[in-house]
């Protein structure tokens, strides 16, 4: 509605909404308002963690039926249907590939192991029953295709100042992004205190992420923000140090550049799989252990305080699964 339904204005206007976003990181950064982890309470954090988990699994589990989402999958079931079970289940023996690697070899990168082992079976049986619906592959990708329309101009700040409604839309986006990446920030922060006794400074960290995210998007890139996933695959598979994040980004720099024929031939039904895996290791124990407290707590005032904390992580969790994670937050 702001941008009248031109898309090419809205998509100009876009990479400055993620400088923007970035710089009101700066801002939570150097006004130590990033502090708040400190005052972070665990059932929040525990409700946050399980709370993406289950929202990443809600969203991916309806994939292996090549569904779009979970509405359209529960609109099937609704009907009696469930299309695609060849591709269902190749989808579930890669999860359990992926399970049974990480039980059996803890040493070798079990994601790694369900990515070379899937992609190949799923060329091998497609070459051998072609009739065989397994879905697709990413298919290729370039460069040209990823900044179509998403480069930053200059001219945008112009458009941006000449009319107020886009400018209180842009501040109003833009914080919105860096309160969310602040949020995932502190949640995965103090998730990796969780795994590792591990000595972090928030407000560099914080600041570090809104200047990379205000390059990026004078690059014509997207925001970014850390990941609990990204970090308790890194941490599972040994990586210990800031050089664990960096060597990431460089593999996946040397993939953009060349490996994109590799990366197209990844099937879509692999990686729903691996993400699926990466929900299933993030969601927090911990609330097995409180909820089995708040059942049968060895007395009153230890049932009463872990169905306490059994409250606010529901609270946490099901916020984020719908989306509204800072107000789960806040609530929580």
């Amino acid at each position: 509605v702001t941008f009248g339904g031109d898309v090419t204005k809205a998509l100009s206007v876009a990479p400055l909404a993620i400088v923007l976003a970035g710089l009101w990181q700066i801002l939570f950064a150097w006004s130590g308002f990033v502090r708040i982890i400190k005052f972070t309470p665990y059932p929040v954090l525990a409700g946050f963690v399980t709370g993406l988990a289950l929202r990443t699994f809600v969203q991916q589990f309806p994939r292996f039926f090549d569904l779009p989402d979970p509405i359209a999958f529960a609109a099937t079931l609704m009907r009696g249907e469930l299309p695609h079970l060849a591709m269902a289940l190749f989808g579930l023996a890669i999860v359990a590939i992926i399970r049974i690697s990480d039980v059996l070899a803890p040493r070798i990168p079990a994601m790694l192991v369900g990515l070379v082992s899937g992609t190949l079976l799923w060329h091998l049986l497609v070459l051998l029953w072609p009739a065989l619906d397994l879905g697709r592959t990413v298919g290729a990708l370039s460069f040209a295709q990823a900044l179509t329309g998403f480069t930053f101009e200059p001219g945008a700040v112009l458009i941006a100042l000449a009319n107020p409604d886009i400018l209180q839309t842009l501040l109003l986006t833009s914080a919105t992004l860096g309160a969310v990446a602040m949020l995932d920030f502190t949640f995965t922060v103090r998730t990796a205190q969780s795994l590792c006794d591990l000595r972090l400074s928030p407000r560099r960290d914080l600041a570090g992420q809104g200047i990379a995210n205000l390059a990026t998007a004078l690059l014509g890139g997207m925001a970014t923000t850390s990941s609990l996933g990204s970090t308790t695959i890194l941490f599972e598979n040994g990586g210990r140090t800031r050089l664990a994040g960096i060597s990431m980004a460089l593999f996946l720099l040397v993939a953009a550049l060349v490996g994109t024929r590799l990366i197209a031939t990844i099937p879509m039904v692999v990686l729903t799989a691996m993400l699926i895996c990466i929900a299933w290791k993030m969601w927090d124990r911990w609330c097995v252990k409180v909820l089995r407290e708040a059942l049968v707590g060895p007395n009153s005032p230890a049932r009463t305080r872990a169905r306490r904390n059994i409250l606010i992580v529901l609270a946490v969790a099901g916020a984020t699964v719908f989306g509204q994670p800072i107000l789960g937050a806040v609530v929580g």
